[in-house]
């Protein structure tokens, strides 16, 4: 059976933005987490680990805290609250999960590139390596890609929510408007 060119394009975003993370994962195993995550991301998963089976979020099981970005932080805590994961646990889930977000999330929006300029080539280089990196890949090569976003934060489920938003809503209609 022949695969569609959507389906290639969409597949070949999700497989290049998930190798470099998998990979380190890999080769260095959960140690490859801290080459991707933020130093926030830590603040996330602490937060998360004390507040899995508590009445309120707290950073210390003590204090409550509002101090981060809700959706990324009950997806954290419910998951640990269910699981019982170890922290090792909780870090290669938060890997695992930034990865899926931000692979799925660019391969969306990889679509959503292809349906506007109609150009595989275009909307493959501006999902994976992405824009910033192909601008501005000269400052900082890691910083800059897209698999940057898989940072332990809510970064990746950003990701996935604006290719899926720009999935749904854009077509060549935008740039073509019938009169």
């Amino acid at each position: 059976m022949r695969k569609s060119p959507t389906a290639l394009l969409f597949l070949s975003v999700v497989a290049l933005l998930a190798y470099p993370p998998l990979a380190t994962l890999w080769e260095q195993g959960l140690q490859g987490a801290f080459r991707y995550f933020a130093t926030d991301a830590f603040y996330y998963l602490a937060v998360a680990d004390q507040s899995a089976g508590a009445a309120f979020y707290t950073f210390d099981g003590t204090h409550p805290t509002n101090g981060f970005h809700p959706l990324w932080q009950y997806a954290l805590t419910a998951t640990f609250d269910v699981l019982d994961l170890s922290a090792s646990g909780q870090l290669l889930f938060a890997l695992l999960a930034g990865v899926a977000f931000a692979a799925f999330g660019s391969g969306l929006f990889a679509l959503a590139l292809l349906r506007l300029t109609d150009r595989l080539v275009l909307a493959w280089l501006g999902a994976v390596p992405g824009v910033y990196f192909l601008l501005l890949s000269i400052v900082d090569p890691q910083y800059l890609s897209q698999w940057a976003f898989v940072n332990g934060m809510e970064s990746p489920l950003t990701i996935f929510f604006f290719g899926l938003l720009a999935y749904l809503l854009l077509d060549r209609s935008l740039l073509h408007p019938h009169p």
